[in-house]
């Protein structure tokens, strides 16, 4: 009898938390943080029965769409939820999660919208004052990315993400005298981070300076080897000084993730063709320019190892290379500049 007694009071107390709309929120939000779906769903449905109409629902519904990489529905649900949410006050919330979805989706002009509104109305709002910075930049509007980042940084001095971000909008906007002093900064602050050495021997590159430039790369190598731009970086500049074995050892350790990056393709492309190795050479390079974005826009771009902050870039140095390696033009000149990465899928 008592454990009857404890087991139909479970259940109606399961029964109370299953009316409790944030509760259901809550579950759904778990849900999703450890990759169950299915069971985020089962939550949901529960959740629209109880609140069909509610902001809470749509949003909750949008999150499960997004997690699912339906972008749609995801944008669809999350218009909803903001439309809901306008009596209670709670809309940027929702705004600023449907331009993180719509920056997933490769829709960067559509997200820096998205983010421009936060911070429109929230003066003390960093993160959507970084995430516009990062939408413009990859938009290729970097002269409204510096001053996105610029803004988050007023805010908060020592947010390193904005740091970054800064700097790479700086050096497409040729601002090399910024971005140093920028740089000073951030190595002084994060003495092993690999991607500023990256950033730092970029910087040296475009100025002439090879030996720094080698340093900083050699020291961006030995301090992270698993993400693309330590690799490329190192390999770039090894290319255009002729070092092709210690090229080569760079390129090789490059992870698998990042093996079909048109960025990668075309390092292993340069470093075929002066071997000798000319059909090894144009196979490289015929998908390096198959992977190449053709503009800023889809899930693919930013590649993690473009050549330079542009996509014209990288498209012209596959073009060129594939002509010298077809023997019609001469060798296509080192580029000046390390590769630039997405913000949190290769740092």
């Amino acid at each position: 009898m008592r454990r009857f007694l404890l087991a139909a009071l479970a259940a109606l107390t399961l029964a109370a938390c299953e009316q409790d709309v944030p509760t259901l929120v809550k579950w759904v939000d778990n849900s999703l943080e450890g990759n169950r779906i299915g069971e985020a769903e089962r939550h949901a449905a529960t959740l629209k029965r109880r609140d069909p109409n509610g902001a809470r629902t749509h949003g909750a519904l949008a999150e499960i769409a997004a997690k699912k990489r339906d972008y749609a529905t995801a944008e669809r649900e999350f218009r909803a939820a903001i439309e809901a949410s306008r009596k209670e006050g709670g809309t940027l919330r929702f705004h600023f999660r449907l331009g993180l979805t719509l920056m997933e989706a490769g829709r960067y002009v559509d997200a820096e919208v998205e983010f421009a509104g936060v911070a429109q109305f929230d003066a003390a709002n960093v993160a959507a004052r970084y995430w516009r910075g990062r939408a413009a930049a990859n938009a290729t509007r970097y002269a409204d990315a510096v001053a996105a980042f610029s803004e988050a940084l007023k805010l908060d001095p020592n947010h390193m993400d904005a740091r970054v971000g800064r700097v790479e909008a700086l050096i497409a906007t040729g601002d090399l005298g910024t971005a140093t002093k920028e740089l000073d900064w951030l190595r002084d602050r994060a003495p092993t981070d690999a991607y500023v050495r990256v950033l730092d021997g970029t910087v040296d590159r475009k100025r002439g300076n090879p030996k720094d430039a080698e340093e900083a790369l050699r020291k961006a190598f030995a301090l992270q080897k698993r993400t693309a731009p330590p690799h490329v970086a190192l390999a770039d500049f090894l290319l255009s000084t002729g070092k092709l074995a210690d090229a080569e050892a760079a390129l090789a350790g490059t992870p698998k993730k990042y093996a079909g990056a048109a960025g990668v393709l075309l390092r292993q492309g340069r470093l075929a063709r002066l071997k000798g190795d000319r059909a090894r050479a144009l196979e490289l390079l015929g998908r390096a320019q198959a992977a190449c974005p053709q503009a800023p826009v889809g899930p693919a771009w930013p590649d993690p190892a473009r050549i330079d902050l542009f996509p014209a870039d990288l498209k012209e140095a596959i073009e060129l290379e594939l002509k010298a390696a077809r023997g019609e033009a001469a060798p296509a000149s080192a580029a000046a500049s390390a590769p630039v990465p997405a913000p949190a899928a290769t740092r």
